[in-house]
């Protein structure tokens, strides 16, 4: 695509190893470039989570004669700087822009520096050069599984198993309310959460997660450091979230069983199910609706196919588009064909993978969907879209900091159906539904 645009690029690889760190206490992240681009970073780590003052970011100051030599030992000065001062657990050298321009190794200068400083140092030489952002997360959250989780003795055996959820990160949507849901249904079968590689995390609790008796993958970022996690501690790992009540009891079977506490509260499962069950479909928006109804779905991934599973497969409703903004992870030759089967067989008429943005304003266009979930950016391509439900991130004119409005597990799916079903409501009393 040529011209201007007013969306949003997709970030980097750097902005992703950014956003995977940024969550973990006592971990500290040096950018080797402009003092700008971190500036900018601070700025932005902000703006994803207002409720939260971001962490301290560090920066080489990188300037003209640095790009001329590559500046490393500004980089190995700005660490030991770091490494006195701060005292941080973890030191992280991180390419910024400039930095991977020129092709500065802070790998090479964090194996060089290791012995000389207390901190354990990780380097991410990416610079934003090498792919979209979720590849940096997903290599940052790797780096963590491999360099700094331990297996310490837990304790609390006695007052159930013990799980980590693996693969948030700091711009993960929603992530607040979604994190309480997951807790509180794996509370129903007496299973506690042990920390959450990244969002939230600290380094003490990393050297503490590698002793769970299982890991959960809620993002396709972490299969990577859940992989690792297999092969350094033996700890097996599953991967999806739960959308809806099918979807949840599934996915609570599955981590009974992985658990080996068979059917231990099946009755407490299907109390709680019972309880925050809605069917779309007996709600008054939906009984008159026309026959064509078009949904649309412009989120990663991982929510992509939860809420096609929710919408299409729980309550019937047409998913006519399905957008990924950025190609899927996984293992096998070709994740983004194995992500494209999976939601077509939840119910998707159409998948659209990384289009650019004429391509998604195009297909936007043509659809003329009823229903939008997804960001900022694909509402300002989609303006007369009668309901717009917020679900991805960049999200410039809403916050999303509470936790009681989760999008996943039954409460999450009451949540989802009231607000389409609000908007629905208010599409008709502003005109703005079709007749």
């Amino acid at each position: 695509m040529t011209g201007l645009r007013i969306t949003m690029p997709q970030p980097t690889d750097y902005l992703g190893t950014v956003w995977a760190l940024a969550g973990v206490e006592g971990l500290r992240v040096i950018g080797h470039g402009a003092s700008g681009c971190t500036f900018y970073d601070f700025i932005g780590l902000r703006d994803l989570q207002p409720a939260g003052w971001p962490p301290p970011l560090f920066s080489t100051g990188l300037e003209e004669a640095g790009v001329v030599l590559g500046g490393e030992e500004r980089l190995a000065e700005a660490v030991r700087q770091v490494d006195r001062l701060d005292r941080p657990e973890v030191i992280a050298l991180v390419n910024v822009t400039v930095g991977g321009l020129i092709g500065a190794d802070p790998e090479a200068v964090a194996r060089e520096l290791q012995p000389h400083v207390g901190a354990k140092l990780l380097g991410f030489g990416g610079g934003g050069y090498r792919g979209p952002y979720t590849l940096g997360e997903s290599e940052a959250l790797a780096a963590l599984a491999a360099e700094v989780v331990q297996r310490a003795p837990l304790g609390g055996e006695e007052q159930g198993p013990l799980v980590n959820l693996i693969g948030a990160t700091w711009e993960m949507f929603n992530w607040a309310s979604d994190r309480a849901e997951l807790e509180r249904l794996l509370g129903l079968l007496g299973v506690r959460v042990g920390t959450v590689l990244a969002a939230g995390t600290s380094v003490a609790a990393l050297r503490r997660a590698g002793g769970a008796h299982l890991n959960l993958v809620v993002r396709d970022v972490g299969l990577e450091a859940a992989e690792i996690l297999r092969q350094r501690f033996g700890t097996p790992y599953l991967y999806g979230l739960p959308f809806g009540a099918s979807d949840t009891r599934r996915w609570l079977e599955e981590v009974a069983g992985a658990l080996g506490i068979g059917g231990r509260a099946r009755d407490a499962v299907e109390r709680d199910l019972r309880r925050y069950r809605v069917d779309f479909r007996t709600l008054s928006p939906w009984r008159d609706v026309h026959h064509d109804l078009r949904v649309a779905i412009c989120t990663p991934y991982d929510y992509a196919l939860g809420l096609t599973r929710l919408l299409s497969g729980e309550w019937g409703l047409p998913v006519a588009l399905v957008v990924l903004p950025v190609p899927p992870l996984g293992p096998g030759p070709d994740p983004a064909g194995e992500a494209v089967r999976r939601l077509q067989e939840a119910g998707a008429a159409r998948v659209l993978v990384a289009p650019d943005e004429q391509e998604l304003a195009t297909a936007l266009t043509r659809l003329e969907p009823h229903v939008l979930l997804g960001s900022s950016d694909d509402e300002r391509l989609a303006p007369h879209v009668p309901v717009r439900v917020r679900a991805a991130l960049p999200s410039w004119d809403q916050l999303h900091f509470h936790d009681g409005t989760p999008f996943v597990g039954p409460r999450g799916a009451r949540y989802v159906a009231q607000v389409l079903a609000g908007g629905m409501l208010t599409a008709r009393a502003t005109g703005r539904w079709p007749d």
